[in-house]
């Protein structure tokens, strides 16, 4: 999966993505169990590298750029394979691997990947 950029909506003023007082860029969550406790059902989740303009908010930020690290799904289906093949992107089966490969990414993409 490539790299994203944000951009802001149709009729927007230009602008760098995030910018305060917008909703543009790409929002996250900087804690895994912040995403259960809202979304309860969720079947699956990812987890990021963002960098670029960076704006930190209370429970997460948002981001100019992201890649995506990886999937999270509690329990493995036929729809996981089509999302790793179709995305290029693992599906794990726990909070603790899908962090483990977004640090590994983030350090990959910083050059720190020895």
């Amino acid at each position: 999966a490539g790299a994203g950029m944000a951009a802001m909506k149709p009729g927007d003023r230009v602008h760098e993505a995030p910018m305060p007082g917008c909703s543009c860029g790409f929002w996250a969550y900087d804690d895994p169990w912040t995403v259960f406790e809202r979304f309860p059902d969720a079947a699956i989740m990812g987890a990021i590298v963002a960098w670029g303009r960076v704006i930190k908010g209370e429970q997460g930020l948002r981001a100019e750029f992201v890649q995506t690290a990886g999937l999270m799904a509690w329990d493995r289906r036929p729809i996981h394979d089509h999302l790793e093949h179709v995305y290029g992107v693992a599906v794990v089966d726990s909070i603790d691997r899908l962090t483990e490969r977004a640090e590994k990414m983030k350090a990959y993409m910083m050059g720190q990947d020895s």
